[in-house]
């Protein structure tokens, strides 16, 4: 198994982990990252190494009545855990979901690819263009052109947004990204056009994209973030009042057809529009 020599060596104090971590790769000589079985669920809080549930086990009575997990981590040993777990992470990968309205055959063979909204906007007229009257087209090249200055686009352009968990579906603010075709660089000054709306929401499937990301190269905002995740899903087995961290997962490079492990109509997971 080839691991980084941080991970291995931050794990010299935990055997059980060690151990887990070498059958976890199966002893194949995989990267961090590679291979479905390593990727890390950060919402299973039971599935954290047994050695590192037994050193947050006397811990059991501050995790049942405290509901802010960053007041937990002032004390050292889960601070140390949390670490331990950020580099099971980094070491072996994540697994995130994407939300989109989209073509699932196309994600299946290209992946999600990110570029710049200039490029996606044109590459919609080209595509879908002729579902459009004249004056819908005139209607949408002056959104566009109205809304997408240099600030939007920096905050879109090359990056694609992930969640570590299915909660979203439960949440209104993922509405519009299962609703309206193309992501927002396409939708964001159009929903406010009825008619042009309309025709967004009937392009593509509303999917779920699940995906094995590579940690290092995943941004979220906060210190040790998947460690906080993964701990996070363990305090509300604990304590079904505390707050869940899940912050928004950011990725500034393709992923890859072969990182996606499934793509699944989002009607099938209980979201309806």
């Amino acid at each position: 198994c080839v691991v980084s020599s941080r991970w291995q060596a931050g794990l010299s104090r935990w055997p059980c982990v060690w151990a887990w971590a070498q059958s976890a790769t199966g002893g194949l000589g995989l990267s961090p990252g590679e291979g479905d079985a390593a990727a890390i669920d950060l919402t299973v809080g039971d599935a954290i190494p047994m050695a590192l549930l037994e050193a947050l086990g006397g811990f059991g009575a501050k995790f049942r009545r405290t509901r802010e997990l960053d007041t937990l981590l002032s004390i050292p040993v889960i601070a140390d855990v949390t670490r331990q777990l950020n580099d099971i992470c980094l070491a072996n990968g994540i697994l995130a979901y994407h939300y989109t309205r989209a073509y699932r055959d196309r994600i299946a063979a290209d992946g999600l690819v990110v570029g710049t909204g200039d490029d996606r906007r044109a590459e919609f007229l080209l595509t879908h263009g002729h579902l459009f009257t004249p004056d819908q087209l005139f209607a949408i090249r002056s959104a566009w052109e109205g809304y997408f200055d240099r600030i939007q686009n920096a905050g879109r352009d090359g990056r694609a947004w992930f969640s570590p968990s299915l909660a979203p579906l439960k949440e209104r603010g993922i509405e519009r990204l299962l609703k309206y075709f193309g992501g927002e660089v396409i939708y964001m000054p159009l929903v406010s056009i009825p008619s042009v709306a309309k025709v967004l929401e009937g392009i593509g499937r509303p999917l779920v994209v699940k995906a094995r990301l590579d940690a290092s190269r995943t941004y979220a905002f906060g210190e040790v973030p998947w460690g906080r995740i993964w701990l996070s899903a363990y305090h509300r087995i604990l304590n079904r009042r505390a707050y869940p961290v899940l912050p928004d997962l950011r990725v500034q490079e393709d992923v890859a057809a072969g990182k996606i492990l499934t793509i699944t109509d989002a009607t099938e997971l209980g979201w309806h529009p």
